[in-house]
Order: structure tokens, then sequence, then C-alpha cells
């Protein structure tokens, strides 16, 4: 119901209330006519600003012992809305009593027909004070919107009052009741009991409405499970002062039981009880309400306040929204504000401690700022993915790119999948939709760790998004990183350089070259460039070069079998497509100028072999060969070139029936030949990384 409109509506039930006890009055003087039986007065129509009656007969009844009594009939009334119609409206005073200036009846029986409510039947007691001009009317069982109702009405000089008190109303009942002027979305179900106990007063006009009321057993959801509550109950305590523009309203609201859900957010009352407690000026013209402050109260979890202005005819419906946060606590907040949006990714199970406080403002329905303050936060994902100790610092964020704020945080340290750091800090801005770090940091990655010059990311979140990134790798031991990887351990540091990488129309590339230090070599990659990565078909392309591996560290670390030496070699024109090479040429051998030891196993030799395409060597199989560990060896290698899913396939160097992949040096002498020109692209990727028999190259026993 529109609040301007109860004063227009309490106005006009007063002026009928006392035309009609008027008529009774002037008919009751004197007390006792002893030469009639009766009186009866009929009008026919009564008209005034906003109501009307027609076909009104009253009827007073002279008792022989002074008793009287009072028959009141209206064919029809007009109230303006939401009072709306009512017809055949009959009052029944069975006996009416004067005490001086006093009239009264007790006991009255009304019944009426309403246009919206139907036939309605309720018993009234009312006095007439004609001396003091007071008026005061009680009503007992009045059936309306499926409940009982007591009303409690008064009319004096000092103004005027209405009371009503009704017991566990339906709210479907009071819904439909209340749909004319109050509606919920059609798609809402919604179940539950209201205890209401409403006061109003004014004099002249409407001057304060009182509202205490108790919802209990509130059911709500819509149809696509967005919006829910269980047996949610909350105490209601409203005030509302008339102004000349509308009402100033003190509201507090307090949730004591139940469950509430708005997807994805489940709040379990029960455990963490919530209130919110607001002042504010509702405008009845412009249908705005200027809240000056609110407050909103959940022990355990958090404490905010703020200022909104919400326009209900206008979109957005909140136009003006400040928030401080002046208490966020971990756990509760995590577990009941957080968790539910990280469900479906690695913070979905964090044990957390700590505290964060903050403002956020919001204009014409868009955020604008947000200042974060962290304090000793904890968060440790309970699989053991990540996990950061004593984060702290602020962050702020602005939606103007040009305003924004220096923002710095700080941590103990913390680990992520199996890397662990130590202490660090971070400066950076945040604006809009861009980050950039302030100034050069380190982030400590196990023994060693990564120094960061520069890092920026532009218009996140949108297709012309855009990132700068240059770092260097400080010495990081092999043997943790695998470790932390889950691969077989070997010795060795990594070591580099990114070199200033940058992603713009979506494009991802280096202005050099990435340079790491691993198995005692390098392995440098350059001309990357990577285009449409995170869509559906994206491409890469880039050359590596591969100076001086560790073969012991190598083989040894994926249990291909023991080779020593040295390995160099490259990988030109590469060229993948969602991420499955289409082309390149790739050349791995024993550098020229190696002067380390050459040895190689058994089963180096087998696991070789197989990759130049066959099945086991029976020359290591036979004969006095087999009790040989290791071989001697004066080269080896291995050459690829895709294309069409087809490797064309060449070793150090040609053979009498295909090309040399181990030439073999001393005695034993063992060379390992193949003899497969072409491969097929899977199938090499096959016997990579399973080592299969098939198609054997030809093993060969040199004389």
């Amino acid at each position: 119901m529109p609040l301007r409109s109860i004063e227009s509506l309490l106005q006009s039930a007063r002026r009928g209330l006392l035309c009609t006890l008027a008529l009774i009055a002037a008919l009751l003087v004197p007390n006792r006519l002893p030469a009639l039986d009766s009186i009866e007065l009929n009008v026919h129509d009564i008209h005034a600003a906003d109501w009307s009656a027609k076909g009104i007969a009253v009827r007073l009844t002279l008792g022989a012992d002074g008793k009287s009594g009072a028959r009141i009939s209206v064919a029809r009334a007009l109230f303006i809305e939401p009072l709306g119609e009512f017809r055949n409206i009959v009052v029944v005073c069975p006996v009416t009593t004067t005490l001086g200036a006093v009239i009264g009846c007790r006991n009255a029986r009304v019944t009426a027909t309403h246009s919206r409510l139907g036939k309605l039947a309720f018993a009234a007691t009312a006095t007439l004070d004609r001396r003091d001009q007071a008026l005061l009317v009680r009503v007992r069982s009045l059936r309306v919107a499926g409940g009982q109702w007591q009303l409690d009405a008064s009319w004096r000089q000092q103004g005027w009052q209405l009371a009503a008190t009704a017991d566990r109303i339906g709210i479907a009942a009071l819904r439909k009741f209340a749909a004319p002027w109050v509606a919920l979305p059609a798609d809402i179900a919604a179940d539950g009991t209201l205890s209401p106990h409403v006061v109003i007063a004014g004099r002249d006009k409407l001057d304060r409405i009182n509202v205490v009321a108790t919802l209990d057993s509130l059911t709500l959801n819509n149809a696509d499970g967005t919006l829910a509550t269980d047996k949610l109950k909350a105490n209601i305590d409203a005030q509302l002062v008339a102004t000349a523009r509308g009402f100033e309203i003190k509201s507090h609201l307090a949730f004591t039981a139940g469950q509430a859900y708005r997807d994805p957010v489940f709040v379990d009352l029960a455990r963490v009880p919530a209130s919110i407690e607001w002042t504010g000026d509702w405008d009845s013209a412009a249908e705005r309400l200027s809240v000056s402050r609110f407050a909103i109260d959940q022990p355990g979890v958090l404490a905010a306040s703020g200022t909104a202005s919400v326009a209900l005819a206008a979109i957005p419906v909140i136009s003006a929204l400040s928030v401080r946060l002046e208490q966020g606590l971990f756990p509760g907040l995590y577990a009941t504000y957080l968790q539910p949006f990280l469900v479906n990714g690695d913070l979905k199970d964090l044990a957390t401690k700590g505290s964060l406080t903050g403002n956020a403002e919001i204009l014409d329905g868009s955020p604008i700022s947000v200042d974060l303050r962290l304090s000793a936060i904890d968060a440790d994902d309970t699989a053991g993915h990540m996990a950061v100790h004593g984060l702290g610092g602020s962050v702020s964020w602005r939606s103007d790119p040009a305003s924004e704020e220096p923002s710095h945080v700080a941590w103990h340290d913390g680990q992520a999948y199996g890397f662990s750091g130590g202490e660090a800090a971070v400066d950076f801005s945040l604006g809009g939709r861009n980050f950039r770090m302030l100034k050069p940091t380190r982030l400590p990655v196990f023994d060693g760790g990564v120094a960061i010059a520069a890092f920026e990311l532009g218009d996140v979140g949108l297709p012309e998004m855009s990132v700068l990134f240059d770092a260097t790798i400080e010495p990081i031991s092999m043997r943790r990183i695998c470790q932390a990887l889950g691969w077989p351990e070997f010795s060795g540091t990594l070591a580099g350089r990114v070199p200033r990488l940058t992603f713009k129309n979506k494009i991802l590339s280096f202005d050099g070259d990435l340079d790491a230090r691993v198995f005692d070599g390098r392995v440098i990659v350059s001309k990357l460039r990577l285009e449409d990565p995170l869509g559906v078909w994206p491409r890469l392309s880039g050359e590596i070069e591969v100076d001086n591996l560790d073969l012991e560290a190598v083989t040894g670390t994926f249990s291909f079998g023991e080779i020593t030496g040295r390995l160099s070699g490259y990988v030109h024109g590469l060229e993948l497509f969602a991420w499955q090479p289409t082309a390149f040429d790739a050349v791995f051998a024993t550098p020229p100028n190696d002067r380390s030891e050459h040895r190689i196993s058994q089963r180096a030799i087998s696991n070789i072999s197989a990759i130049g395409g066959g099945s086991s060597t029976r020359a290591l199989s036979s004969g006095v060969l087999k009790f040989f560990e290791n071989f001697k060896y004066e080269r080896l290698g291995l050459a690829c070139k895709l294309a069409d899913e087809v490797c064309l396939m060449r070793g150090i160097g040609p053979a009498r029936n295909g090309y040399y992949i181990v030439r073999g040096r001393g005695l034993p002498r063992i060379d390992v030949v193949g003899n497969a020109g072409r491969i097929i692209w899977p199938q090499l990727v096959a016997n990579l990384k399973a080592a299969t028999k098939a198609g054997a190259p030809e093993v060969r026993k040199s004389p």
C-alpha cells in the first residue's frame, strides 16, 4: 500500500464512524420518550470528498425498561482505495447506553460484503463522549487476510489512534490479500505466518505508524532454485513519522532462526543470527528512500554500516550505496559469504583466521571504489594445494584508473601446489580493469626465487586483455622442484630469465629469449609467439636451442636407462595448433667438442631402438653381449622433421641399412641403426612415452 494513501483512508473511516454515531446520539436525547416505541431515520445518500454512502437507514428501538437498541444499515458505501466498496452493511446494537454525555454500544454485530474480501462478520463495541468529542471503537474477531484481527480505535480532540493486532496470519493468504498493493514475483512460492501489531496515529493528518511483528516458519522458493528459505524466523520493529514529503523511518530487523539461500550463498541463521537496523526518509512523490544510516551485525562474521539511496521506480534501484566494513572475522566471513563463490576452485575448503576491515562505494548501480585492510590472515587449503600465513596490508581499487591509490600486501610465508616460499611483499595499484606493480619485488621459492622487474595486466576479462611480465629466475634446486611436481628427482638448479613477456591483441610474445639453466646446460627459447591462448584454437610458434645438457642427469631423471655424455640440439620452425605439433625440424646429438665419458646401458639401447621404430634387439639378448651392462659409444643422435603428421627420421650419419642412432666405440662395440625413414607422428609419440617394441632398428655387433 502506498504510504501516502494511509492518511486519506483513516480520515475516511473516522468521518464515517462519527457520522453514524452522531445519528444515534441525536436520537438518544432525551434518554426515554414514553410516547414512542421506535424512531426511524432514512437518508438517501451522503457525499464527502473521499467517501460516499447510499441507502442509509437508522432504527432506534425504545424498550419499556429504559433500555434502547439500534440498527443501522447502509446499502452501499464507497471509500478511497485501498478500502474500496462495501455493500449491505448492517450494524445491530442490542443495547445502547447513555450515561450523561457518554453514549455506548456493547457487542454490536456487524456484517457487510466487501468487493475483494467477500462477506465480513465481527463484533464491535463503541462509545461516544459528546462532551469531549471522544470516540472509542473496539473490534474483535474480524477475519481478514486469513487471520483473526483485533482493532482498537480512538478519536479525541488531541488526536486519533488505530491499533490492529493479529496472531499467526498465513503468509499465503496475506499475500493474496495484499496483491493489489504489494506483489511478489509470480514465480516465488511463499508459506509461513506473520503476527503483527500495528499502531497508526495522527491528528489533522497521519502522524506516525508503529509496527511490531514476528515472522515465523517462512518458506520461500522460486522456480529456478536460486532463492529459498526454510523455517525462517524474524522479528520486525519499525517506526514511521510523517514529514512534509513522506515519512522518517526507523527500523530493526532480527533474523533468529531458519536458513536462507540466495545463489550461491547459504546462511544458517540459527547458527549465525543477523540483525539489521536503519534510519532514513521516504519521499512519497519521488518514491525514493534515503537511508541515512544502516548497521548490520552478525556476531562472529561481520559488522558493517553505511548509507544508501533507493529509488523504487528507477533502474538501477540502488542509485547510491556506501558501506563500511567495521569488522570481518575469519573463519566466519569465509564460511558464510566467501566460500560459496569458490566451490568450483582450489580455494573451496580453507581453514582461515584473521580479520579485515574496509569501505566500498556504489554510484548509479556501479561500484566506484573498494578499500580493504587485511590483518594477520591465515588461509590453509585442507587439500594441501596452497596456503598463506600472516597476510596483511591494504588493497585499494578505483573504477577510474586516473584516481587509483597505491596498495601494499605482505605475508610471512606461503605455498602453492608444492612450491613454497618465505616472507615477501608486493606494491601495486588497481584501477578499472588494470593491475600494475609499482616497484620490483622478489618472491622466494624454495632455496631460490623469482625477481619480478615488471608485471602489468590491462583490460582484465575483456577480449583486448593485455599482459606485461619481466622477471629473472634465481637458481632454484631442481630436486625441490621435482618433489613439488611429483617427478623423479635429479640434481642441479633451474635459473634463467623471462624477458618482458607481453600479451596484446590476443598474442603472447617475448621481447627477448627465454633462457633457462637446467641439467647443467642451457635451454634457450626464442621467437616465441602464442596467438589466442584462451581461445579454442590457440597457435604457438618458436625456436628452441639446447646446449650441452648432462645426459646422465636427463636419463636418470626419466628412468630411460643410463647414458653419460653431453647432448645439444635444436627445434627449429616449431608450430603448434590447439596445443598439438604440426611442424618442426628437431635435431639432438652429441656435440662435436664433447670430451666427457660416453657410456650407454643395455636398457637405454633398447629404448633408443624402440624410438627409432622397432622391436627388442636380439643382439643384446643373445651371445656374450648379454653379460655387459654398459657399452662405450662415439656419438649418438636422432632427428625428426615433422610435416603433415609424418616425421622424416635421420640420425648422426648414413648406415648400410638406414642411419646411425648410436655409433659404438671400443670392444665390445654396439651400433644402433634406425631403419624407419618415415614414422607417423602419433606412433613416434607413443614410442617416446612407452619405449614400445615395434619395427626395431637393427642393433649391429661390430666385428
